[in-house]
């Protein structure tokens, strides 16, 4: 087995461990609460980082907001009442790692650089494919976080071939 095929194999091995461990979790396995306000209670805040949601529970109705995974404040006023404060968008720097066709099989390597809610744009570093090393390509990705940090990404490379891949954030 040549040498390149043997590292694709271990990077497919790596990334099924990794989603294996990240989809196993406890928290993740949990049971849905339900959605409806305890009679005592005036307020109730539930967390989702699955889905990066935080919902807020009120007599008056529910509020669901999306909840990046960066710095957030929740704020309990005097008078009852619940502010989040969740940067939606801005700049960043998350490495990923992916597997995805364009112009073959390729694994990618790269980095997000700019956020909007559930919406990552990066950039990548390395994309080689089973045609050999001299074929690597750089690329701009926009990502669609749908589970945790996993993510279905879409791309263009330098030479305007699409790219489609399965990517996880690190």
């Amino acid at each position: 087995m040549k040498l390149r095929y043997k590292i694709y194999l271990s990077m497919i091995v790596l990334a099924a461990v990794f989603l294996w461990g990240r989809c196993n979790r406890s928290a993740v396995r949990n049971p849905q609460q339900p959605i409806v306000l305890p009679s005592n209670d005036i307020e109730q805040i539930h967390v989702n980082p699955s889905n990066h949601t935080i919902t807020i529970i009120t007599p008056k109705g529910n509020e669901t907001l999306t909840l990046p995974d960066r710095q957030s404040t929740i704020d309990i006023h005097k008078d009852g009442t619940t502010k989040v404060t969740a940067k939606q968008f801005g700049l960043e720097c998350h490495p990923f790692t992916g597997v995805g066709y364009g112009a073959g099989f390729r694994a990618y390597l790269g980095a997000d650089v700019l956020y909007f809610k559930k919406l990552d744009l990066g950039l990548t570093g390395i994309s080689p494919s089973p045609s050999g090393p001299s074929d690597i390509r750089l690329g701009a990705f926009i990502s669609y976080n749908f589970y945790s940090n996993t993510r279905i990404s879409l791309g263009i490379d330098h030479k305007q071939t699409i790219q489609i891949a399965l990517t996880f954030r690190l």
